[in-house]
């Protein structure tokens, strides 16, 4: 470890609105009566979005998870306390912002151009001063019902040959793409479809 440097960053609410507004990051919005009766969708529909702005903040659904085209209403379906960005946006904000300023750095040579930089996001359910983070409900959930290889959902799914063949080993894709992102996402969607169907051919 000699030589190397850790740093741990973190942004506030504020800042992470700026640099969403700056990567101009698409979010849905809120639609008004008007609206929703006249191409027939609910108030909570989230697939109408728009490039997320400060000063129109309050146009836009304030819960970040999207669930079968309904925005999860904040407070009650959503207790994650998290505003506007899911934990997966936010490290992708706080790495952007993170880049920026390192970017900054060797402009004004304070940093050399050769300079090895590694992010690690934190997986952590606990601060620093000892309580529970807010925001990271959906990763105690992965970790009780998803990274568990004795999943009793995962094997009785194997056994309903009947049900929708692309539903794969049942896996709560709509949680790991809250918290990982799309790419994990599909990717577990794949790894769930793939074991899935050389199940049974092993089998026989």
């Amino acid at each position: 470890w000699e030589g190397r440097v850790l740093s741990l960053a973190t942004a506030t609410q504020a800042e992470f609105e700026e640099e969403a507004e700056i990567m101009g990051l698409s979010k849905p919005l809120m639609l008004n009566e008007a609206v929703a009766k006249r191409f027939q969708m609910h108030n909570d529909y989230g697939r109408v979005t728009a490039p997320f702005t400060v000063h129109k903040r309050c146009n836009f659904h304030r819960s970040p998870f999207v669930i079968k085209d309904k925005v999860q209403k904040f407070g009650t379906e959503d207790k994650s306390g998290l505003m506007f960005f899911s934990p997966c946006e936010r490290q992708f904000l706080l790495e952007h912002m993170t880049e920026n300023k390192i970017r900054q750095l060797i402009r004004s040579k304070q940093l050399s151009p050769h300079t090895s930089v590694t992010f690690f996001p934190l997986h952590e359910t606990i601060g620093e001063d000892g309580k529970r983070l807010q925001g990271l409900k959906v990763l105690e959930k992965l970790r009780q019902h998803w990274a568990t290889p004795w999943r009793k959902e995962r094997y009785l799914s194997v056994l309903k040959i009947w049900e929708n063949p692309a539903k794969g080993t049942d896996e709560p894709l709509d949680d790991i793409r809250s918290y990982f992102g799309e790419q994990i996402a599909m990717y577990s969607a794949f790894l769930s479809f793939y074991t899935r169907w050389l199940t049974y051919p092993a089998v026989v």
